[in-house]
This record gives C-alpha cells, sequence and structure tokens, in this order.
C-alpha cells in the first residue's frame, strides 16, 4: 500500500508539472502562489489591522501578489539605478584617477560605491515600509 502511495504521490507531481508547463506557470511561480496562500490566515487574525481583516480570500490573495510584482519591480529598478551611478562614478574615477593616480582611482571607486550603497539600501526599505506597516512581509513571500 505505500509504494502505491509512492507512485500515486510521484505521478500527480508529474501531471501538475506537465499542467504547469502547458499553462505557462512555472515552478517558481507555483511556490510564490503557495507562500502566498499560506501567509492568508496570517493576515487573517487581524492582528495587522481591521482593514486586511475584512477581505475576502480572492482579494486578499490579489493584494499579495500585486505586492510581490511591486517589489520585484522595485529591486530591478533600484538595481540599474545603482548600476547607473556606479558607471558615472567610475568615470568620474579615472578623471581622479589621471591627476592622482591609484590613491585617486581607487578612493573615489570607495566613496562612490558607499554613497551608492546608501542610497539603494534607502530605497529599498522605503519601498517596503508601507507594506510592513500593513503585516505584509514581501521578503519572507520571495525567499526560495
Amino acid at each position: 500500500m505505500g509504494k502505491l502511495r509512492t507512485v500515486l504521490a510521484r505521478l500527480a507531481s508529474a501531471a501538475s508539472a506537465c499542467l504547469d508547463r502547458l499553462t505557462g506557470r512555472s515552478a517558481k511561480q507555483a511556490r510564490l502562489e503557495q507562500r502566498v496562500i499560506a501567509a492568508l490566515p496570517g493576515l487573517r487574525d487581524g492582528a495587522h489591522g481591521e482593514e486586511l481583516a475584512d477581505y475576502d480570500d480572492e482579494r486578499l490573495l490579489e493584494l499579495l501578489l500585486m505586492a510581490v510584482e511591486r517589489e520585484r519591480a522595485d529591486a530591478d529598478r533600484r538595481f540599474f539605478l545603482g548600476l547607473s551611478i556606479m558607471a558615472v562614478v567610475f568615470l568620474l574615477a579615472i578623471g581622479v584617477g589621471t591627476i592622482w593616480r591609484w590613491p585617486g582611482f581607487l578612493g573615489t571607486l570607495a566613496v562612490g560605491g558607499a554613497v551608492t550603497w546608501g542610497l539603494v539600501s534607502q530605497l529599498k526599505r522605503r519601498s517596503r515600509e508601507p507594506l510592513l506597516a500593513r503585516g505584509i512581509d514581501v521578503v519572507a513571500l520571495l525567499s526560495d
């Protein structure tokens, strides 16, 4: 009986994977949806405010999925902003390096990197604050 259950579980898993491939849903998206569904009861208990407790399951699910998509888009924006700033800092470091050689070049890169890191981390914190205030931890939903 145990082997039959194992075989049936594997067949169900394979069928689910085939269905996901046919519908275009990736395994990563399926895991995300499972995490979002698992987070629903935690938001339902009303500890994070009455506003989320009054939502029905479908609306809450859509809210969480939109929050995850927004966080992904914000992460992409932060990455390209940091990359652009560092490209400018690199060009500036080349200019400073022509005058003060290696110490000027490395010092400019270090200061530019620290400023870029501070800016990007501040943007990350500000983009997540409204969601955390409502009790939605997007980082936990995105972690693989």
